[in-house]
């Protein structure tokens, strides 16, 4: 059933960005995780804490061809593990119009509108 709901994940934590050149950079954290959900029309909610771990990479293959990931691992309280992997590799045919290819992984992810997924799009971009 649909039920109005909200959902918070706040997160705090420390990490390191590298830097190679203007082309290149990884950024890696360790991070504290605050869920806050709550029922609307029931009037119930729940709270849960989980560290995580996120890793983020982009690189300027060309002037026009990018690839950027982004991977967060959460550890949960009852000892399961949860992956969320978001990939892109896009090129870019003018300043507004480029294609690209995304991968999407999910599995125990942080999330409550997609279910546990490995799907790959083809997509096209226009920018204005």
């Amino acid at each position: 059933t649909d039920e109005d709901y909200l959902l918070l994940q706040a997160s705090a934590g420390g990490g390191y960005r590298w830097q190679w050149d203007e082309r290149a950079s990884l950024r890696a954290a360790l991070l504290w995780n605050y869920f806050y959900f709550n029922l609307l029309d029931l009037d119930a909610s729940a709270t849960l804490d989980a560290p995580s771990v996120f890793l983020s990479g982009h690189w300027a293959i060309t002037p026009r061809l990018n690839a950027l990931a982004t991977v967060r691992v959460y550890h949960w309280p009852d000892g399961d593990t949860g992956t969320e992997v978001d990939s892109d590799i896009a090129y870019d045919f003018t300043k507004h119009l480029g294609f690209g290819l995304r991968w999407r992984y999910t599995r125990d992810g942080a999330t409550l509108d997609r279910d546990d997924e490995a799907k790959t799009e083809m997509f096209l971009r226009y920018r204005s």
